[in-house]
């Protein structure tokens, strides 16, 4: 009997934590550029990397323990940029095979690549596919007001947008690419209530 060789394991694995590891060290390196073009206070740009960091560091911590399923409360709250970089982790989460949720209790958000997935109706009345990739193809959404059979989704073009589940879930295929998963509660009114 032959020793099982975990080599090639083990070198994906840490090809993934150095892609990881460049990743996140990639903004810290462009604090002058983002503070000159975009105006943005190096106390700000030091806030975003440490809420990635930190986030990163416990979903590594989750995954290590074996979590195969990892739902990320409150990510998506605030400034742009925390939920932008947020979205990210999630696509990361779906290439390491882990199912990830992103909510804040008005919005959830997943990552869906080359699968399928049943969404269940819920509170969250909105559903919007937002392309990831530059063009995603065989994208068909059943059980919702407006469907799709076959569809090519563009970065560019997103039209994929307030969609309602009407049945009792929604199957979402992607054949080639991958899409974020938007499901988003009523917006609230303006209006104060009024006093009776």
């Amino acid at each position: 009997m032959t020793t099982p060789n975990y080599n090639r394991t083990k070198f994906a694995c840490y090809a993934a934590y150095f892609t990881m590891s460049s990743i996140f060290s990639l903004p810290p390196l462009l604090f002058v550029t983002f503070h000159q073009m975009y105006g943005i206070s190096y106390t700000l740009l030091g806030t975003l990397v440490l809420i990635n960091f930190c986030t990163q560091l416990a979903v590594d911590l989750a995954i290590s323990r074996g979590a195969e399923h990892i739902t990320i409360i409150g990510g998506l709250d605030g400034r742009l940029d925390h939920p932008l970089s947020n979205l990210a982790i999630l696509e990361d989460l779906d290439r390491r095979g882990i199912h990830a949720v992103i909510t804040d209790g008005r919005n959830r958000v997943r990552f869906l690549r080359n699968n399928s997935t049943l969404i269940p109706r819920s509170g969250f009345r909105y559903l919007a596919l937002i392309a990831a990739d530059e063009t995603v193809k065989g994208v068909s959404i059943e059980g919702v007001k407006y469907p799709l059979k076959r569809a090519r989704l563009h970065r560019a073009h997103q039209y994929a947008v307030s969609n309602e589940i009407e049945k009792n879930c929604a199957l979402i295929e992607v054949r080639k690419g991958g899409v974020w998963i938007l499901e988003s509660a009523e917006a609230p009114s303006a209006e104060p209530p009024k006093k009776k």
